[in-house]
């Protein structure tokens, strides 16, 4: 499955913006002025990034993991979802599960490794070590226990 630049809607796109989603076909497109961050400063300006759960959407939109309903349900976790620097290390590590360019040469459980490890720099101790990271790693943690 091969995508269009969303920028200059001509080359076949290689990468994908970490901060709002777009895919592009070149630094030339991706420093283009068509390409701005809508998507992301938008759901930082909105406090409906995460919705409440209420009593009626909850029985139609509950996931059936008591853990992820915990989390969801969490002010903390809510928070910390709205963090810029949380939503920047999420994407990234979203993109290294499904870059394609590794897509080739690497099964699931390696790119499963890849991510694990990137993970594990951004936690305590790491070469890229995020505090507020990981307090959402210990958050989730402890909700799983």
């Amino acid at each position: 499955m091969s995508t269009n630049c969303e920028v200059c809607l001509e080359n076949k796109s290689k990468y994908k913006c970490p901060k709002c989603g777009i895919r592009y076909c070149s630094l030339i497109c991706f420093k283009s002025e068509k390409h701005v961050h809508e998507i992301v400063s938008n759901q930082l300006d909105t406090e409906a990034t995460i919705p409440a759960p209420t009593t009626e959407s909850k029985q139609e939109t509950q996931p059936e993991d008591p853990v992820i309903t915990k989390l969801l349900q969490s002010d903390k976790f809510r928070e910390l979802l709205k963090e810029p620097s949380i939503q920047l290390n999420l994407g990234i590590l979203q993109e290294l599960l499904n870059n394609v360019s590794i897509t080739n040469e690497y099964n699931t459980e390696g790119r499963v490794e890849i991510v694990s490890k990137k993970l594990a720099n951004y936690r305590s101790g790491g070469l890229e070590e995020n505090a507020l990271f990981e307090e959402f790693c210990q958050l989730i943690l402890d909700n799983s226990e």
